[in-house]
């Protein structure tokens, strides 16, 4: 009885420990002009221990903030091209090899090919004789100093990049990184996930 009381208060529950960061979307969607999206939680019961809930809140506040400021539409653009007004935010956590491997993405417009290919001549990342995949492409957004938001606003000029956030994750023992979607080009951009890997040990 002692013993699932210690654990009960040593842990607890992936939806939970992200909970306050889905609760902010409120405020950010106000202040960039766009309806809450709705955030669509699969295997959320999955256990997370003290230690990895503050890692949990400061990824999950970048990407979510990400997804928001740069990858979902206006409800005018996604009303266009016959989107719901409202966002989709796909999470799913699964169980794989001893890590727990967490799936993000969105319905939004995905990530723009010409911004990134410019960014990475720019960092010296790619080549000008370079033909990069569309991998190799999406890959660029863990660059130090790489930002495909040309207008900076309240939400994008704060927080970390996801060069940073690729940082907490691996001193933690995990990884992450991009799987492009579908493999198509639309209008110049293309989906993509963000799959994380986090140990047993900390979640």
């Amino acid at each position: 009885m002692v013993k699932s009381i210690i654990n009960e208060l040593s842990s607890s529950t992936f939806e939970r420990a992200i909970s306050d960061v889905c609760s902010s979307l409120d405020s950010m969607a106000r202040q960039l002009d766009k309806p809450k999206p709705i955030i669509n939680i699969v295997g959320g019961d999955a256990p997370v221990k003290k230690e990895g809930i503050g890692l949990l809140n400061n990824v999950f506040t970048h990407l979510l903030r990400n997804s928001m400021d740069h990858g979902i539409e206006s409800a005018q653009e996604r009303i266009l091209v016959d989107k719901d007004e409202h966002g989709l935010i796909n999470i799913s956590v699964d169980q794989k090899d001893r890590f727990f491997v967490i799936s993000v993405k969105d319905d939004g417009r995905g990530l723009n090919l010409d911004m990134l290919r410019s960014k990475g001549l720019e960092l010296g990342a790619i080549r000008a004789d370079e033909e990069p995949s569309y991998e190799q492409l999406a890959a660029l957004i863990f660059e130090s100093g790489l930002s495909t938001k040309e207008e900076v606003t309240s939400i994008s000029g704060r927080g970390v990049g996801m060069d940073a956030v690729k940082s907490f994750i691996e001193e933690k023992g995990g990884d992450v990184s991009i799987n492009v979607l579908d493999g198509v080009e639309v209008r110049g951009y293309i989906h993509f996930e963000i799959i994380i890997r986090l140990p047993f040990g900390l979640v």
